[in-house]
């Protein structure tokens, strides 16, 4: 996912104010490819987990 992604997805979940201050793609996931997020405001990270494209799916 590319940077603005990530930001669009939080902003949906999170509100219209949300930040994104750093993401980190973790890599362990077998299946989805899994994010460690830190947002402004936010006092713990938030784990992101996205499935791969539909093409790419098994």
């Amino acid at each position: 996912m590319s940077a603005k992604d990530i930001e669009a997805v939080c902003r949906r979940v999170f509100g219209e104010g949300a930040q994104v201050t750093a993401a980190v793609e973790l890599g362990s996931g077998m299946y989805n490819n899994v994010y460690r997020l830190e947002l402004a405001g936010q006092e713990r990270p938030v784990i992101l987990r996205v499935a791969p494209e539909e093409g790419q799916q098994f």
